[in-house]
């Protein structure tokens, strides 16, 4: 088994099969910040830089060209 930090995962796994099934790069969000992004205005905050800030991240968010989230948990 080899030991992948989360972002060498996410270059080695993921990112690669996003590109193969077409996804374009300004349509994937990557490490947007739960607390302080406004996801009903369609706004979000990124992770910046390296150690512990304020929230929780959702490491990948898939969003139509208007920048809402492809599925989203909003009434």
């Amino acid at each position: 088994m080899v030991n992948l930090s989360e972002k060498e995962t996410r270059e080695k796994y993921i990112d690669p099969i996003l590109e193969e099934v077409g996804w374009k790069e300004e349509y994937i969000k990557r490490e947007v910040n739960s607390v302080s992004s406004d996801f009903k205005k369609n706004k979000h905050d990124f992770k910046k830089g390296f150690g512990k800030e304020e929230g929780r991240f959702i490491d990948y968010i898939l969003v139509y060209e208007d920048q809402s989230p492809l599925a989203n948990f909003f009434n």
